[in-house]
């Protein structure tokens, strides 16, 4: 990965996030947790 890539991704998602309220983070950040434990509970049970 480049590093003019990283820091184009990283100038656009600050511009997203300076439009977002805290409780659209927050929102965010719950919907990406959840996802992340369906995930782990799928790659565990495909382990048993």
């Amino acid at each position: 990965m480049k590093l003019g890539l990283v820091v184009k991704i990283g100038t656009r998602a600050g511009a997203i996030f300076g439009y977002l309220t805290k409780d659209d983070i927050l929102l965010i950040l719950m919907i990406i947790i959840s996802g992340l434990q369906l995930l782990y509970d799928y790659i565990k049970n495909r382990k048993d």
